[in-house]
């Protein structure tokens, strides 16, 4: 039995230390006024409602590597030795204050800001406790928003403000429904000038947003600063923060940045020998991260562009033995066998692929058939005339007029009859206010047009 206790007390010991290597926030019981009880709220409930919004913005962003844990006070674990006095948590707290490791803790209530406390006027103050001292941040009043969509904004706010910028940024940057994405490099930039940790993370970010715009030169100069800027960070490290697995991932993400940018500028140049070396950063990254199947896609688009089709069906079929549940892995494995005139091989494909993600329109109605853009574009134009109300119908028009744009059409933001203008043409007779805001949005960013 003596031995079954000391086991216990090194395990515990074990999973103490081990929880000293990440920064832990807790998110502590946030307090609630009457008319919120009233609506059956309690502290516990808005608590988890601000957790569960963390949780959702961080899936969204792709966040995997969970630089930082959080979690709720109620879910922290707690394992008391029999007999013994310790416990999980009294082990940690005292192993952070001997090596000045502070904690820092998140808590709040929810406030009236005026006499009246209606719903609309109330508002929820944060406090965060850090070594660094107490911050106040409020969240504002909840002024007609849903209790869902006022914990996401605040959620948001939070990311950004103190928790993890780079997974706010990540979030405006993938959010295409807002125009957001100057806040998104505002706050990669900010992150990449403070040279911390997340640096070579930024830039990355940086650099993907530029090869967005096809701004090719300055896409390659930010996937050369994120790779030289990881370096840097990562030799200030000690040995036992470098947390190798984690550098791994983003250094795969830096070198599939630098090869996208050198397989599509080797491509609208005409430079095979670009291409080439675009391929073998694909692979150096593929050797970094091989669970990541979008790197095997990329190397197989190159080789599309190289007219290298059996090769290019190859690596496809790597993509989806990385990733089964990609439905656009089996979509472009589909779309290169078609190509290849195996329509029934192609078709099965595409079965999968619509199997997987049934409501996303774009897989659907086209990546997952054997239509061209224009025939796509043909039936985007008559959906949306079909279903005026329908916000998935105009998503689609955007989404295949951006595929027209990513595969080199130059007519697309021709005026007046190309078909961004086309589609601004419709959208302003017949789109509902928000369909026509996006669409404006989207010929200003792609097409640069600013009326």
């Amino acid at each position: 039995m003596s031995m079954v206790a000391v086991l216990a007390v090194i395990a515990m010991l074990v999973v103490a230390i081990r929880d000293l290597t990440r920064a832990p926030i807790v998110l502590e019981e946030i307090g609630v006024i009457a008319p919120l009880s009233q609506e059956g709220y309690t502290g516990l409930v808005a608590s988890n409602m601000l957790w569960d919004a963390i949780e959702d913005i961080r899936s969204f962003t792709g966040d995997s590597k969970q630089n930082v844990r959080i979690q709720t006070a109620s879910r922290q674990l707690d394992v008391v030795e029999p007999g013994s006095g310790l416990s999980l948590q009294r082990i940690t707290k005292v192993l952070r204050s001997l090596f000045n490791l502070p904690q820092t803790r998140i808590a709040g209530e929810f406030v009236c800001l005026e006499s009246t406390c209606s719903h609309d006027q109330i508002s929820l103050r944060i406090r965060i406790f850090s070594g660094d001292g107490t911050r106040v941040i409020s969240a504002g009043a909840i002024d007609g928003r849903t209790m869902e969509d006022y914990f996401h904004d605040t959620a948001l706010h939070l990311l950004e403000e103190e928790i993890d910028p780079l997974v706010a940024a990540r979030y405006y940057y993938f959010d295409t429904s807002n125009d957001w994405s100057v806040y998104a490099v505002k706050i990669s930039t900010e992150l990449l000038l403070q040279r911390g940790e997340n640096a070579e993370e930024a830039a990355a970010l940086l650099g993907f947003a530029a090869l967005d715009r096809q701004e090719y030169d300055q896409a390659l100069a930010y996937s050369e600063a994120a790779i030289a800027v990881g370096d840097e960070v990562r030799r200030q490290k000690g040995f036992w923060s470098r947390r190798n697995d984690d550098w791994r991932t983003v250094r795969a993400q830096s070198l599939l940045l630098k090869g996208q940018v050198l397989s599509e500028k080797g491509y609208f140049s005409e430079q095979d020998e670009m291409q080439l070396q675009a391929m073998d950063l694909f692979e150096q990254a593929a050797e970094l991260a091989p669970d990541y199947g979008f790197i095997r896609t990329a190397q197989a688009r190159t080789m599309e562009d190289l007219e290298q089709y059996d090769d290019a069906i190859a690596f496809y079929q790597m993509a989806v033995d990385v990733d089964k549940l990609d439905p656009y892995a089996w979509s472009e494995l589909g779309r290169a066998l078609l190509a290849a005139d195996a329509p029934d091989e192609a078709a099965e494909n595409f079965r999968i692929a619509k199997s997987l993600a049934p409501d996303d329109p774009f897989l659907v109605r086209y990546h997952a058939t054997d239509q061209d853009i224009d025939d796509a574009l043909a039936d985007a134009k008559l959906w949306a005339k079909d279903a005026p109300q329908d916000p998935q119908a105009w998503g689609f028009w955007l989404d295949v007029l951006d595929e027209k744009l990513y595969l080199g059409d130059e007519t697309s933001c021709d005026r007046p009859y190309g078909s961004v203008a086309e589609l601004l043409t419709t959208a302003n007779a017949i789109a509902p206010f928000e369909m026509r805001e996006d669409a404006d949005a989207f010929a200003q960013n792609v097409c640069g047009w600013t009326d």
